[in-house]
């Protein structure tokens, strides 16, 4: 393994033993100036999950209406389209997608 590949596979686990040792909530954080993916206060993290699935969502939905169109296009198209969105219109499309979504049991 290169020096990268073993310095990398040493992150990953310093990443999830954080991740295990909790502290981690989820909530719509709303910003005037960007969107919001999450923040950290001390140990406390906080996920936003709509800018996330919003713009999974929009990728996916290009696929499907789209379907000619190359992955690269269409991550491209799918990050005008989010940028293009203000929080407000962010946070009625994951209202909506919440509404909607079918939730599957693991």
């Amino acid at each position: 393994m290169s020096k990268k590949g073993a310095h990398g596979h040493k992150l990953i686990v310093e990443v999830l033993t954080d991740f295990g040792s909790g502290g981690i909530s989820e909530q719509y954080i709303c910003d005037a100036k960007m969107f919001v993916h999450g923040i950290t206060k001390g140990r406390a993290i906080t996920i936003n999950p709509a800018v996330n699935v919003v713009e999974t969502l929009i990728h996916e939905c290009l696929h499907r209406i789209r379907p000619n169109w190359s992955e690269n296009y269409v991550r491209r198209t799918t990050t005008w389209l989010l940028r293009s969105l203000s929080d407000e219109q962010v946070a009625q499309v994951f209202c909506e997608y919440n509404k909607r979504v079918k939730r599957r049991k693991a």
